[in-house]
C-alpha cells in the first residue's frame, strides 16, 4: 500500500501593516478689524477629514465656532490672555460632512471686536478621536511681553506618526512679526495694527517624542500651545495562499 501523505505549505506575502500619512490638504485664514461674526473664504472639503481651527479675539468675550457643514466641534484649548483680555479657541471638528463651498464662522459672545480665523483641514486621520488626548496640550499665557513664547512640553506621544499643530494668539497691537519655530511650516498668519495677531505651524513627526514649539514675535503678551494629531492605521495587507503536496 502507498502511503499519502500531506505537506502543507504557507506562504505569507506583504503582511506588513501599513499606515496612512496624515498631511494638510487644505489652509484658510480670515480676519477682521471690527465684527459680530467672521466666517473664512470657501474650500472644498473632504468627508470624513478634520479641521483644526485657531479663533483669536482682543476681548474678554467667548467665542462660538461653526462650520457650514453643521459639524460637531471639540475644544481643545481655550481661555483668555492676562492681562490683557484677549481670547483663544484651539478647536476641531471630526469626521466633517465635507463638500463644495465649505466655510468655517466664529460668532464673539457680543459686541463687534477685532477676530482672526485659522483653519488647517487634515487628512489621513481617524473619523474621531484624532486629538491625542495621552499627549495633552501644552499651553503657556505669553505674560509679561516677550519676543519668545515657548509653549512648554506635551507628555510622551502615542503614535510616532503624528502631524504636529502649534498654535498662538497675541494682545500686542504693535506685533508686526510672527516667525514659527525650526521645522514646522507656517500654514497661515496675521499680524498688524487693527488685526488679532495669530497664527498655525506644522509639522510630520517620526518618532513619540514629546512636542514643544516656540513662536517668535514682537514684545507681546498672549496665549500659546501645540497639540498631536494621530494618522489612521490601516490593517494588515497581506496575500496567502496554501499548498498541498502528495508524497
Amino acid at each position: 500500500m502507498k502511503r499519502i501523505s500531506g505537506l502543507m505549505i504557507a506562504i505569507v506575502l506583504s503582511a506588513t501593516p501599513a499606515w496612512a500619512v496624515v498631511s494638510v490638504v487644505n489652509h484658510v485664514i480670515a480676519s477682521t478689524a471690527a465684527a459680530s461674526s467672521l466666517t473664512t473664504g470657501t474650500f472644498t472639503a473632504t468627508a470624513g477629514n478634520t479641521l483644526v481651527v485657531l479663533a483669536c479675539t482682543k476681548s474678554d468675550l467667548g467665542m462660538t465656532l461653526t462650520t457650514s457643514g453643521s459639524d460637531t466641534v471639540t475644544g481643545i484649548d481655550a481661555g483668555n490672555n492676562t492681562p490683557a483680555l484677549g481670547t483663544l479657541y484651539f478647536s476641531a471638528f471630526y469626521n466633517i460632512a465635507g463638500g463644495a463651498g465649505y466655510s468655517v464662522t466664529v460668532t464673539p459672545g457680543g459686541g463687534t471686536p477685532t477676530l482672526t480665523l485659522a483653519v488647517i483641514e487634515l487628512a489621513g486621520v481617524p473619523t474621531s478621536a484624532v486629538f491625542d488626548a495621552t499627549a495633552n496640550v501644552a499651553l503657556a499665557n505669553i505674560t509679561p511681553a516677550n519676543t519668545t513664547h515657548a509653549s512648554g512640553s506635551t507628555g510622551t506621544l502615542s503614535q510616532a506618526d503624528e502631524i504636529a499643530i502649534a498654535y498662538i494668539c497675541t494682545n500686542s497691537v504693535i506685533a508686526a512679526t510672527l516667525t514659527q519655530d525650526s521645522g514646522y511650516t507656517l500654514s497661515d498668519s496675521e499680524v498688524g495694527l487693527t488685526k488679532a495677531v495669530g497664527g498655525l505651524a506644522y509639522k510630520v513627526v517620526s518618532a513619540t517624542t514629546a512636542l514643544s514649539h516656540t513662536w517668535t514675535t514682537d514684545s507681546s503678551t498672549g496665549r500659546n500651545g501645540v497639540a498631536g494629531f494621530i494618522a489612521s492605521a490601516a490593517a494588515p495587507s497581506g496575500n496567502f495562499f496554501y499548498r498541498r503536496r502528495a508524497q
